[in-house]
């Protein structure tokens, strides 16, 4: 049973990592691209701005419980 449920662990861990490692790419594309569009071509898209804001807040939701779980300092500011 244990090594049941470790195994589900894990492959979620995995999924959840792969998560992350997509959300940080949306973000450095994404935003290189908001850049050179708004300043080189002059064109701006909310949606693409919308997209790296919610891949940002999903990196930082889902790294939380990764760092936890590592036994990393999590630190959380309230503003």
């Amino acid at each position: 049973m244990a090594e049941a449920f470790e195994s589900i662990v894990s492959r979620i861990l995995a999924i959840t990592f792969g998560a992350l490692v997509f959300a940080v790419f949306i973000v450095l594309a994404g935003q290189i691209a908001i850049v050179l569009l708004r300043y080189v071509m002059g064109v701006g898209f909310l949606q693409l701005q919308d997209l790296v804001a919610y891949s940002f807040a999903s990196l930082v939701v889902l790294s939380v419980p990764l760092a936890m779980l590592q036994d990393r300092h999590v630190r959380v500011d309230v503003f």
